[in-house]
């Protein structure tokens, strides 16, 4: 993509932009291969996550399990972020 193809979206959208990054499975049993830890998918989620909140500070994070075993998490970002970014909290 170039800035002529986003610029139109820039105008009259919110664009978000996450860089892109890859999840590699667990080595298997016997191998003397290891991944690193930035390519697990816990750390690539965190990752994205702070990519998405990035003027932000992310300070607490928080994770709810419902019964039929879904999950919800909730992050709280720094004080001044939230004024910021206009959320309510």
């Amino acid at each position: 993509m170039n800035y002529a193809s986003i610029a139109p979206l820039i105008i009259w959208q919110d664009v978000v932009l996450l860089a892109t990054r890859r999840i590699v499975r667990p080595p298997k049993k016997g191998s003397a291969v290891q991944r690193p830890r930035s390519r697990t998918l816990t750390a690539v989620h965190e990752a994205m996550l702070e990519d998405l909140v990035y003027p932000a500070e992310i300070v607490g994070k928080r994770t709810r399990y419902r019964i039929d075993g879904s999950k919800i998490s909730k992050v709280a970002l720094t004080l001044l972020s939230q004024k910021e970014l206009k959320i309510c909290s």
